[in-house]
């Protein structure tokens, strides 16, 4: 490989890196994400390791995680987090549809049952 070459893969990388990171949702660490990034790449393609990295930090948001249990860069690439399978997130928004529609079945069924005894 000649010198224009590796300066060209080099920027590549770079500029994949860069794109990486501006998903990482605990930007902590860089130059231990940046080598661990490159390694990474040996494994998997780029592509699939930013899709992973948006799913990660889309779940991450949505479960509205600790930021203590939020994985660094280099952690998640090395353990090959781009692998891991999520599992749906459920905000709080949701949880709390979820009990207001409990509470008004269980208010329909009250009613129900009510107009059935004044029979």
């Amino acid at each position: 490989i000649n010198k224009k070459n590796l300066i060209i893969r080099e920027t590549r990388i770079d500029d994949a890196f860069d794109e990486f990171w501006s998903f990482v949702p605990r930007k902590t660490a860089k130059a231990a994400a940046r080598k661990s990034y490159e390694k990474a790449l040996k494994r998997v393609a780029s592509g699939t390791i930013l899709q992973a990295m948006k799913d990660y930090a889309s779940h991450v948001r949505c479960n509205g995680t600790e930021p203590r249990f939020i994985l660094h860069a280099a952690s998640w690439l090395n353990g090959d987090r781009w692998q891991d399978e999520l599992r749906p997130s459920i905000t709080p928004q949701s949880e709390l549809m979820n009990a207001l529609g409990e509470i008004d079945s269980a208010i329909q069924f009250s009613a129900a049952v009510s107009q059935e005894d004044d029979r």
